[in-house]
């Protein structure tokens, strides 16, 4: 993947964002539609806030968006230092380290929104996406039951974390 490149989030990204998440919703991760119901009018706020004080990385290979990592500061006060990271990779793409290097990317770039902590929610039933955290240094720090609902029920998540040092 030699033409694979990084860069943050910008203007005029909307509609390839929105396919990318459309197919990552495809893909299973459905559950994203209610905290994103993206089209182009919301997603341009969203990025337009993103940007303000958050930090969103795309993972492009020939000025296709194949992958996407957001991380998001917490609000409470005693809890700003921690950011919430989501991220996705076109399937097609997956196993290529590309997740690897986005994680990489946000955790270099965290320092400058002050974040000192990242935190990642997964489902229980994924053990490879559990096993790619944990072989990033991510450590599990407890499970929030039934916290998911969806069509089939109800699922337990993840909860893992990762101190990132800064200056």
């Amino acid at each position: 993947m030699d033409n694979l490149f990084f860069r943050i989030a910008q203007h005029g990204d909307e509609p390839s964002a929105i396919e990318l998440f459309n197919n990552l919703m495809n893909d299973g991760l459905n559950y994203l539609t209610d905290m994103y119901p993206f089209n182009e009018e919301n997603l341009e706020g969203y990025l337009e806030e993103n940007m303000k004080h958050n930090i969103t990385i795309f993972a492009l290979i020939n000025q296709k968006i194949i992958g996407w990592v957001t991380l998001t500061r917490r609000s409470l006060k005693f809890q700003k230092h921690i950011g919430l990271l989501l991220i996705g990779v076109l399937p097609e793409y997956q196993n290529n380290h590309v997740g690897n290097k986005l994680i990489f990317q946000i955790e270099k770039m965290a320092p400058q929104i002050q974040i000192e902590k990242i935190e990642v929610s997964i489902r229980k039933t994924s053990t490879k996406t559990l096993r790619f955290f944990l072989n990033l240094g991510y450590i599990v720090e407890g499970e929030k039951v039934k916290s998911v609902k969806t069509n089939y029920g109800y699922e337990s998540e993840i909860v893992l974390g990762k101190i990132i040092r800064y200056q």
